[in-house]
């Protein structure tokens, strides 16, 4: 049901203005239906609407044509848009202009639609009857349309009282998982165990001074004169002599220089 239909007529040509809806929501949409009944032999030509008509914007639109083969002789022509509105209160799509006029041809709908060049229906063409009177061209004016767009507040709804705001809850805290403390205790217990190897390490290290009380340098070079003085014979020599040489080469660094 329609809760706007407006009818109108202008000679022999009648329009028909229909819109489901007088009042909308920002939300909603509103479908607006032009109309125009004509006698057999005419063309209707509509309104050029682009992406709005008058405050609406356009989302959708459709024109219907009458049918190829028609034994009525009133033909029926419909424009159909879908509107939305970006904003509320009262709107108005003002008056538009809709032309009629007349075919060069006979009043068979065959031959308009063969002359915008659909050759299926090149055969129920009859062009031997032309009009022998053109009918005038008629312009039809479309009525001004009045809606209302609401918005989707409540008719009683004040926006502008403020709202009290909650006092603040108490969230309960969640305690921590047994799993989550036992694996925090077994890491810091892993890391004072390589601190307590670490200083044990080089506590022993310091010790491993001679207790001669002579300088580093003549140590050291005590000690490789007698690595030079045994005897190597065989792999396994040889890699006990390397060995004990790193050690003494590391001993150096760390009476000498401390690391």
């Amino acid at each position: 049901p329609h809760e706007i239909e407006i009818q109108k007529t202008v000679e022999d040509i009648e329009l028909l203005v229909s819109a489901d809806h007088k009042e909308i929501g920002i939300s909603d949409q509103l479908k607006l239906t032009f109309t125009i009944f004509t006698p057999v032999g005419r063309l209707v030509a509509f309104p050029n609407v682009g992406k709005t008509l008058g405050p609406f914007r356009v989302v959708g639109h459709d024109f219907v044509r009458p049918q190829a083969v028609s034994e009525i002789q009133r033909e029926e022509w419909k424009q159909e848009y879908l509107l939305e509105a970006d904003s509320v209160g009262e709107k108005t799509i003002r008056s538009m202009m809709i032309t009629i006029s007349a075919w060069s041809y006979s009043d068979s709908v065959a031959c308009r639609l063969l002359e915008r060049g659909n050759l299926v229906l090149e055969e129920k063409c009859d062009r031997t009857r032309r009009n022998v009177t053109v009918p005038e061209t008629v312009t039809v004016k479309t009525p001004t349309l009045e809606f209302l767009v609401t918005t989707v507040l409540a008719d009683d709804a004040d926006i502008t009282t403020p709202l009290d705001i909650a006092p603040p809850v108490s969230i309960i805290k969640q305690p921590m998982p047994l799993g989550i403390w036992t694996l925090i205790f077994g890491i810091a217990a892993l890391i004072g165990f390589c601190l307590w190897w670490l200083l044990r390490r080089q506590r022993t290290e310091v010790t491993e001074s001679v207790p001669t009380g002579n300088p580093v340098h003549l140590i050291v070079l005590e000690l490789l004169e007698k690595l030079k003085r045994e005897d190597i014979d065989g792999a396994d020599a040889i890699d006990h002599f390397y060995v004990r040489l790193s050690d003494l080469l590391r001993r150096y660094a760390l009476w000498r220089f401390g690391v």
